[in-house]
Order: structure tokens, then C-alpha cells, then sequence
């Protein structure tokens, strides 16, 4: 799907339009091949790396192109209830913006709200507004993280096999984030440097935050991901623990039964034996059997072997 947007600063609201023109935003989501190839012809852009930009597994990075910014980013996306993230291009072309996205991006559509104060005229400040609505959406994805796994670390001693599973998943989404966010960070150092456009003092200072809030996002996702770590290896030490407690357990019981066991064989041998004539020698045997049985609880208790 395709769309084209304009608001210069004279318009009061963003306005959706036929067809191209200068200062326009061009909104491409869930684009077909077609699509994508009738816009690299059209607006001489280089297919291969438009189709970069619905490449699920494409990495944050900048690209130029016959005079043409690439810049590729990834924005958190939630699927049911596993998190991901999924690529995001912003295109600065000489005259116009394009961001490609292979699915319907929330942070896109928040941009054409009529509350938003956005030009399509200001192609930096379309950028800097692009990276600033992922940097939001970062925090609010890795502060609702952090509660989640806070809550699994509240019941450590009671943590079952779904929150194991579920402090994997927190650990997979945590690396994605981070192979995200880092790369996003060496791409917004790079626009600091002034090498790719023009920008004005207040861009420079948005961007100087944005490198800031993007290296304490890294630092969260970092801190979060440990947590998740050392949550998951104490439970994991807890377990053995445990398993190790209930081992010794059967082992001492299985000594202790042993001795009742064959004391049992040999008296029930089809031979002749000590006390098979005596009228108490059941009874004998028995006191017998339950005086080693409970001598060698008494030892194992007294040296916590139970």
C-alpha cells in the first residue's frame, strides 16, 4: 500500500494527495514487489534497497544512493505475546520522504494524527520525528519488560516451567532489542557529524538527545537482560539444589531398607537357621530388624544425611 502525504508549514493539517509532489511524504507499508518496483523507477530510487526494507532480518544501517539517504532502522513489534522487532526505512530523497515498512506501523499512524505539529516539508526534522517515536516506543516496551520480569522474580521459590519459558523468551526479545538499538545509535552518532545534510542548532540538540536516550535504552536492555540471566541461573541452582536433597533422601532410605531386606532373606532360607525352633523367634527377628533400621536413621539424621 501506498499513500502520499503534504503539510507545508502554511497547512493547518496533514493532507493525503494523488500524486507526488515536492515536499511530500510518501507512506509505503506491506508493499507488494510490484509496488516497490514502480516507485524505484518512478522516483529513481535503487529497488534492491527498498526491498532491504521489509527484509525481516535487515540490521540498522545508512545508505546513500546517487544523492539519495537510506537509513534503516527497527522498531519494536509485538505479535500476540512475544515481542520482536521489525525493520523500518526512512528514504530522504531531493524533494520528498519515504518510509517503507513491511507491516502496518503504529508509529507511522501516530504521525499523521491532526495533533501532530509535523511537516512533510522538513525532511531532517521528518527523520529526527521518525527516531524520536522509536526511541518512545523502545521505552515503553522495555519498562513493561522490566515489570514483567520483576514480577516472575518475586516468586522465585514457587517458579514454574512456564516461567522458565517465559525468562527465555524475555532473554531472546532482549538481544533483538539490543542488536537493535546499538546499530541505531552508531547511525544517529553519525548524523551528528554533520556529513550527510544540513541541519540547524535545534536539530543538532534533538539529536544529541536522542543519542543520549538511545545509550540509556542500551543500558536498560543490558540491566534487564543480566536480571533475566541471573533469575533464570538461581532458579536453575535452586532445582539442583533440591533434586540433590531428594537424591541423598532415597539414597539414605534405600540403605536403610537394604539391611531389614536381607536380615528378611536370610531368615526366610529354606534351611535351618538361628531361632526357627524358638517360639519368639519371630518376634526376635523382628525387634532386630527395627533396631538397626532405627540405629541407622538415628546416624543418618545426626549427620544431616536425611
Amino acid at each position: 500500500m501506498v499513500e502520499i502525504y503534504q503539510r507545508s508549514i502554511k497547512d493547518s493539517q496533514m493532507n493525503k494527495i494523488d500524486q507526488l509532489r515536492p515536499g511530500s511524504w510518501v507512506l509505503v507499508e506491506e508493499p507488494t514487489t510490484e509496488e516497490l518496483r514502480e516507485l524505484a523507477e518512478s522516483m529513481s530510487l535503487d529497488e534492491g534497497l527498498l526491498r532491504d526494507g521489509i527484509d525481516p532480518y535487515e540490521v540498522p544501517r545508512m545508505e546513500t544512493d546517487s544523492g539519495n539517504i537510506y537509513v534503516y532502522a527497527r522498531t519494536p513489534h509485538q505479535e500476540g505475546e512475544m515481542m520482536t522487532t521489525a525493520p523500518l526505512l526512512v528514504v530522504l530523497g531531493s524533494d520528498f520522504v519515504m518510509t517503507v515498512s513491511g507491516h502496518r506501523s503504529p508509529i507511522l499512524r501516530k504521525m499523521l494524527g491532526p495533533e501532530e505539529n509535523l511537516h512533510t516539508t522538513q525532511k531532517v526534522a521528518m527523520l529526527i520525528r521518525v527516531f524520536s517515536e522509536v526511541v518512545s516506543s523502545y521505552n515503553i516496551f522495555l519498562t513493561d519488560m522490566r515489570k514483567r520480569v520483576r514480577g516472575v522474580s518475586s516468586n522465585l521459590e514457587d517458579i514454574t516451567n512456564r516461567d522458565i519459558m517465559q525468562l527465555v523468551m524475555f532473554e531472546n526479545i532482549m538481544n533483538d532489542f539490543l542488536s537493535a538499538l546499538i546499530p541505531m545509535n552508531s547511525i544517529i552518532s553519525n548524523l551528528l557529524s554533520g556529513k550527510f545534510f544540513k541541519m540547524y542548532e535545534q536539530d543538532h540538540e534533538i539529536i544529541e538527545d536522542l543519542f543520549l536516550g538511545i545509550g540509556q535504552l542500551i543500558e536498560i536492555a543490558k540491566s534487564t537482560l543480566k536480571t533475566t540471566v541471573n533469575i533464570r541461573e538461581a532458579y536453575s541452582v535452586i532445582m539442583t539444589t533440591n533434586l540433590n536433597k531428594v537424591i541423598k533422601m532415597l539414597t539414605a532410605l534405600t540403605i536403610v531398607l537394604t539391611i531389614p531386606t536381607m536380615i528378611s532373606s536370610f531368615f526366610g532360607m529354606n534351611v535351618m537357621v538361628p531361632l526357627s525352633q524358638s517360639p519368639y523367634g519371630f518376634s526376635i527377628v523382628v525387634i532386630i530388624t527395627v533396631a538397626i533400621a532405627g540405629g541407622l536413621i538415628f546416624i543418618f539424621n545426626r549427620n544431616n544425611w536425611l
